[in-house]
């Protein structure tokens, strides 16, 4: 996670902190795979002082280096575009989702690579999610992550109360009733048409080229 974190295409160069010198290392070099500026620094070989010191400097040259950079244009599947849903209320699935849709049905033919997820709020919808796969593995791949959030969190405390967390109070202030309700709006900003290629952990590097993949948030 914390190196899906620095590799992503927002953060333009990477001051790693670790206390392990091989662990450090770890982390950057898996950063360093994207070609982007990446400098770790361990706290067992510098100690607390020094190592905010130089991080400090390294993170102000990073900062001037960024500062230089130059919007380019670039093809649509150099783009990682992710979706969430945030305070939804009766316009989500109606409006503000299935835009999002659109944009991925338009979008994802020219080489887009997407994003999409929320496991905890595909509860209800579930088994349509199922269904948006585009191959039996990634279906397969996406009950597993579902069931295991189900036995995680609903069997394991024997509830299906999720003390307020879905819907959440805002929701139900907003218009909505049920887990189940929200869960179709949310499906809805995957499109008509689309259908993820991949399910994968949080921060996972999709590797299967461009296409829709469901990451599990």
């Amino acid at each position: 996670t914390i190196i899906g974190t620095g590799a992503n295409p927002n953060v333009a160069a990477v001051v790693v902190i670790g206390i392990e010198p091989e662990w450090t290392k770890v982390i950057v070099d898996g950063i360093a795979k994207t070609g982007k500026p990446v400098t770790g620094f361990s706290i067992e070989q510098k100690g607390d002082f020094e190592t905010i010191r130089q991080a400090s400097w390294q993170a102000k040259e990073y900062v001037h280096w960024a500062t230089d950079l130059q919007k380019e244009d670039c093809p649509i599947s150099d783009l990682w575009v992710s979706t969430k849903c945030g305070e939804s209320d009766t316009t989500t699935g109606l409006s503000s989702c299935p835009t999002v849709g659109n944009m991925y049905d338009k979008l994802l033919p020219h080489g887009l690579y997407g994003c999409f997820g929320e496991t905890s709020e595909i509860t209800g919808a579930e088994h349509i999610c199922e269904k948006r796969a585009a191959t039996p593995e990634a279906a397969e791949k996406f009950k597993k992550i579902w069931q295991s959030y189900q036995d995680n969190v609903i069997e394991a405390y024997k509830t299906s109360n999720l003390s307020d967390s879905q819907p959440t109070k805002g929701n139900i202030l907003g218009g909505l009733t049920t887990i189940e309700e929200k869960a179709l709006g949310n499906l809805e900003k995957i499109g008509k048409t689309s259908t993820y290629i991949d399910a994968i952990g949080p921060a996972e590097t999709p590797d299967k080229g461009p296409g829709l993949y469901y990451m599990d948030t």
